[in-house]
């Protein structure tokens, strides 16, 4: 898992991607009442927004929330198994990434509708449906594919919390000494 805030801001970028991906296909599968090229090519177009708000949900919402909640109530970093931990964050991300998803797609559905009098019912009867699609895609499904495909291409200790600063060029091999130029 993401050892310092570089690597958590990458895992959230992919592990985002597929989450929104499939929840978008899934709701308007669900609006459509059927799976199509139709469902996938509406789902693509939709996608960019819901993943710019996602993004910003889950960084500067969700996150702080699952993890203050999980590292309070659920795990001990240090103590708890790597685990028990990925599976506590990852369950308690869920909950508000629903209900906020839910509210943007209630909104989504009022704008095509031209109404605002669709979100409060649309927003409170997407949630359970939501969720209960979210939770078990983000353990089984995505969540593994986000941490294999972000380890295979970031493996331990390769991507790091604060950039190399050449200090000393000519100690790599590109500076003449007499003159303080580059060779």
């Amino acid at each position: 898992m993401p050892t310092n805030k570089r690597e958590s801001l990458i895992f959230t970028v992919i592990m985002c991607f597929c989450m929104v991906l499939w929840m978008s296909i899934y709701n308007v599968a669900r609006m459509y009442g059927h799976v199509g090229i139709d469902v996938l090519a509406d789902a693509w177009i939709g996608f960019p927004p819901a993943y710019v708000f996602a993004m910003l949900c889950d960084v500067f919402i969700a996150g702080p929330l699952a993890k203050g909640f999980a590292f309070k109530f659920l795990v001990t970093p240090g103590k708890s198994s790597p685990r028990a931990m990925t599976l506590a964050v990852s369950s308690c991300m869920v909950v508000p990434m629903a209900i906020i998803m839910s509210l943007y797609g209630a909104f989504e559905g009022a704008f095509h509708a031209g109404t605002l009098a669709i979100v409060p019912m649309a927003w409170l009867s997407n949630i359970p449906w939501n969720f209960a699609m979210a939770l078990p895609w983000n353990l089984l499904v995505a969540g593994p594919f986000a941490r294999l495909v972000f380890r295979r291409a970031f493996p331990v200790g390769t991507v790091l919390e604060k950039p190399v600063e050449p200090t000393n060029l000519g100690a790599l091999g590109g500076e003449d000494e007499k003159d303080g130029f580059a060779a």
